[in-house]
């Protein structure tokens, strides 16, 4: 009995027309899936970055609160120094302000010895000065003058005067009166007398002569002392004699307590016209 046998598949006759292509898998590749990746690389990143961020910040807190404990110590120790040091300051401002204060009335007390000294120099020789009064800083001076050009000549003298205020050396009182001369007496009216008569017993003797009392001025002149400071007196002083005054300023100077001082010249103004010179 005869068989058939057919295989379709060889038998087939076909024929494949057009290109071949070949299979592939579905699904997006790997240039497709990169960013992806990279979003995913960027999720796991940041979260590491912030929690370094928040240790490397709280290291530097650690650090900034060490620093700032640090340097509270330190400056509770300068506060502390710094009070010592405002209290020995204030101390030395104590002994300064007391030490000042002594030299300020040390330096305006005016020896009487250069005082009386330059009344003596400034004194012409027809002027007599028969009394000194002082009341505080205020000097009364009375006395006798030859005449009034004697006077006014002793008065401009005075107002020069480095030891004397000019504005306060005034005249109060200049009257015309018998000059004081011993052995002469005088009557209430200004007139000069004869010696008194021997006493009993000597009637038979002659009368002195007559003698005529010249007069003069009798005058009353106020002054203050200057309130110039005695270091800038120095060559005054020296020249009056007030030679231990100074030396006392020139050691206070050396030592530092009190500033050493040009001198100025006294300042002349001058004299009226038609005044006689000085004698």
């Amino acid at each position: 009995m005869y068989s058939l046998d057919v295989n379709f598949l060889t038998d087939r006759n076909l024929e494949i027309k057009g290109p071949v292509v070949a299979a592939t898998a579905d699904g997006p590749s790997l240039q497709q899936q990169l960013p992806i990746y990279i979003g995913a690389g960027v999720m796991v990143v940041l979260p590491l970055l912030a929690g370094l961020s928040l240790l490397f910040v709280g290291w530097q807190k650690e650090q900034a609160q060490a620093n700032i404990q640090t340097l509270e110590a330190e400056l509770a120790k300068l506060n502390a120094q710094n009070k010592k040091i405002q209290e020995i300051e204030g101390k030395i401002k104590t002994i300064d302000d007391d030490i000042a204060g002594l030299v300020g009335v040390f330096n305006q007390i005016k020896p009487w010895s250069a005082i009386l000294q330059d009344l003596t120099d400034q004194t012409p020789a027809t002027v007599q000065i028969s009394g000194i009064q002082q009341a505080d800083r205020v000097l009364t001076l009375t006395g006798f003058s030859r005449n009034y050009a004697d006077l006014n000549d002793f008065l401009l003298t005075l107002q020069n005067s480095r030891f004397f205020k000019a504005d306060s050396t005034k005249l109060v009182t200049a009257t015309a009166n018998p000059l004081p001369i011993t052995g002469i007496e005088t009557d209430s009216g200004g007139g000069a007398t004869a010696p008194k008569q021997p006493a009993s017993g000597a009637a038979d003797k002659p009368a002195g002569p007559t003698v005529t009392v010249p007069t003069g001025v009798k005058y009353t002149i106020t002054t203050e002392l200057s309130d110039t400071p005695d270091n800038e007196l120095m060559s005054e002083l020296t020249r009056k004699g007030a030679i231990g005054l100074v030396t006392r300023f020139k050691i206070l100077e050396q030592k530092g307590i009190m500033s050493s001082q040009k001198p100025t010249d006294p300042i002349v103004s001058p004299a009226p016209p038609g005044t006689p010179p000085p004698a």
